[in-house]
C-alpha cells in the first residue's frame, strides 16, 4: 500500500514538472511581397523634341529650339541661333548630355544668344528625365530646366480665323496696334463673325494641336 502510495505521488509530481515547462509557440512567418515591376523609362533613341518652355518662360519669338536623340548615342539640335551635336548616355530615366558640343558659330540677336547660351547650360546641367511619350521635361534631379513637344517644328504655328492681315510676317508692333480685321463666315459660327484661335506644333502631317493661351 504504502509503495502504490509513492508511486501515484511520483507520477503527480513528473506530471507537474511536465506542466511547468515552457511551452514552444508556433510562429507563423509573414508571406513574402511580391516584388513589384520596375518601371521603365522611355527609350529617348531615335526621338526628336521641340522646345516649349526653358526655365519656366516660353522660346523667343521666332526661335525654334530642338533637341534630336540619335541611335548612335548622339544628341544634336539648334539652340535657336547655331546647330549642335555632342554625345548623350541614358540609363532608365537617367540623362546626361555631354559639353561641350561642338557647334555651328553664327551671330543672332543678343536675346536670342543668351536664349542658346541658357539652352546650352541647362543641358549640361541634366541628370534625368520624365515623360517621354508626347512631353519631355529634363531634370537636375530636383527642378526641371526644360519641357518639350514630341516632334521638330517644322511647319505650324498659332492659327488666327478669319482675319485679314494688316501687318506682314516678321513687322514689329506695339501695344494696342491692330494686327488684322475680323471677316465674317467661319463654318458654324452662330453671329456675324467669330474668331477661331488654334496653334499647332510640329509637322504638318503630324501636328498636335496645342491650348493656344499656354503661348501668351
Amino acid at each position: 500500500m504504502r509503495n502504490l502510495v509513492k508511486l501515484s505521488l511520483f507520477f503527480v509530481f513528473v506530471m507537474v514538472l511536465a506542466a511547468c515547462q515552457p511551452g514552444s509557440v508556433p510562429i507563423e512567418t509573414p508571406a513574402e511581397t511580391p516584388a513589384q515591376p520596375a518601371v521603365s523609362a522611355t527609350d529617348l533613341a531615335g526621338t526628336s523634341w521641340s522646345l516649349s518652355t526653358l526655365g519656366g518662360s516660353f522660346a523667343e519669338p521666332n526661335t525654334v529650339l530642338t533637341l534630336e536623340f540619335g541611335t548612335d548615342g548622339t544628341v544634336s539640335g539648334s539652340d535657336g541661333c547655331n546647330r549642335f551635336s555632342t554625345s548623350y548616355t541614358q540609363d532608365g530615366a537617367s540623362l546626361t548630355i555631354d559639353q561641350p558640343a561642338a557647334s555651328t558659330m553664327m551671330a543672332c540677336d543678343e536675346a536670342v544668344m543668351t536664349q542658346a547660351s541658357a539652352y546650352m547650360a541647362a543641358l549640361a546641367a541634366t541628370s534625368g528625365f520624365i515623360g517621354g511619350d508626347t512631353q519631355l521635361v529634363l531634370t537636375d534631379g530636383s527642378q526641371p530646366l526644360a519641357t518639350f513637344m514630341s516632334g521638330v517644328a517644322e511647319e505650324g504655328g498659332v492659327v488666327v480665323e478669319p482675319v485679314e492681315p494688316s501687318v506682314r510676317v516678321g513687322q514689329s508692333v506695339r501695344s494696342g496696334i491692330p494686327l488684322g480685321r475680323l471677316l465674317a463666315g467661319h463654318p458654324g459660327c452662330p453671329v456675324t463673325a467669330c474668331l477661331h484661335w488654334g496653334a499647332m506644333w510640329g509637322p504638318a502631317a503630324r501636328a498636335d494641336y496645342l491650348d493656344p493661351v499656354g503661348l501668351v
